[in-house]
């Protein structure tokens, strides 16, 4: 008899469905007194969303109903901007519209310009990019006037990260900003802004980052848009605040962190297995390693790691940088005590190489994986909205 009452309280309580591999417990409206205690939102979902789907146990990432692998074969950059945002995969009309918008907004405004002039020279290029993109709400009436198309608002925002994080760049390195109109795309005229002896040789390879990166699910950046989306802030004010999330070192934050380990063994000049030995030896952390959601390898490093196996003369530069991620991939998969924890490399071990590739500071890791993920901010912000989620108000447990 108790069975039976507890099995009718949680019908009363729960619609149980399938969803994919998972069983759905799903909330009834009007329910206020079940609270369930789930620590990092682990097995928590406060949205339904077709922008992207993530497979952990394979390995798999598809943006739509595509795989990775043959999104960053078909499109660029800014169509898959596009795409993700309109969740649609056959426009090219569209695709060509939105990209001629980012190249119309890829300017550097001069209130824009003369108040990221007045930060600190020492302040870091995430707190830069964050002040940037809130300041962007106070010109908007000048390249938008009226609009309430959040297309050609996108198209702003996205073009105007990568001017920002250009302008960042050049401050710090006594260049001056070239105003020549370009109809490449913005990928190219950024670096064009930073390296422009070398901007054609590299866009093709920026471009493929910045899709691998484009969009990831809900991450910890992604789920603080879709908080400040629910309570009706802005689209400024959300894409500052996915910044902000994605600046922490156990998010977005630990690309740099990587750069400071391929740092150390380099400068001490011992092997990639040594320094593995030693940090395990100490318990600390390996960054570039392991990924919550993956019990595979992220199809994403992945790609990266097969880009870097090419003898392409391209790689030259970063010929050291290139072997140690090798060699500390080899370590790793060959060693039972990762491989029996599902711990395998992540982008950041590779998304270095490609980084300083590009001549960009360790500093700026962070911010060039912010120039990806805009696109899936914008796109998980609009679902939001569109969707007409009530405030998210999680509960809390007194202790």
């Amino acid at each position: 008899m108790e069975n039976n009452t507890l099995e009718t309280q949680l019908t009363d309580i729960f619609n149980i469905t399938a969803n994919g591999t998972h069983q759905v417990l799903e909330f009834k409206k009007g329910i206020n007194n079940v609270i369930v205690f789930d620590p990092g939102a682990n097995h928590s979902s406060f949205c339904k969303s077709s922008i992207s789907r993530i497979d952990g146990k394979t390995g798999q990432l598809f943006y739509g109903n595509t795989p990775i692998e043959e999104k960053i074969t078909e499109t660029n950059f800014e169509a898959l901007a596009f795409q993700l945002i309109t969740q649609s995969d056959n426009n090219p009309s569209g695709e060509l519209q939105f990209a001629q918008g980012m190249h119309r907004y890829f300017v550097l405004d001069a209130e824009i310009q003369a108040v990221l002039q007045r930060l600190p020279a020492s302040i870091h290029p995430m707190d830069f990019l964050l002040i940037g993109v809130t300041a962007l709400s106070g010109i908007e009436e000048k390249y938008l006037p009226g609009n309430e198309d959040p297309l050609v608002q996108a198209q702003f925002i996205i073009s105007q990260l990568f001017v920002i994080a250009a302008y960042y760049y050049q401050l710090q390195n006594n260049m001056a900003w070239n105003s020549n109109t370009s109809d490449q795309p913005v990928y190219h005229r950024f670096l064009q802004q930073v390296a422009p002896e070398k901007a054609d040789l590299h866009a093709p390879f920026l471009n493929i980052v910045l899709m691998l990166h484009a969009e990831h699910g809900q991450n910890c950046s992604t789920a603080t848009v879709r908080n400040i989306a629910s309570a009706g802030g802005d689209i400024y004010t959300a894409i500052a605040s996915g910044i902000a999330a994605f600046k922490g070192r156990l998010h977005g934050g630990a690309s740099q962190y990587v750069s400071q380990m391929y740092n150390e063994i380099i400068q001490r000049g011992i092997s990639a297995s040594d320094f593995i030995v030693e940090k395990m030896s100490r318990r600390e952390v390996i960054y570039g390693f392991g990924h919550r959601i993956y019990k595979n390898w992220d199809p994403r490093a992945r790609i990266m790691y097969n880009m870097l196996k090419s003898d392409d003369p391209v790689y030259a530069p970063v010929d050291i940088l290139r072997k140690l991620a090798f060699e500390l991939t080899d370590h790793v998969s060959n060693d039972t005590y990762f491989s029996s924890r599902f711990i395998f490399p992540n982008p950041d071990l590779f998304n270095n190489v490609f980084y300083t590739l590009f001549g960009m500071p360790s500093s700026m890791n962070t911010v060039m994986l912010s120039l990806c993920r805009v696109a899936g901010w914008i796109a998980h912000y609009y679902e939001n909205l569109s969707d007409r989620l009530p405030i998210i108000r999680p509960q809390e447990l007194y202790k």
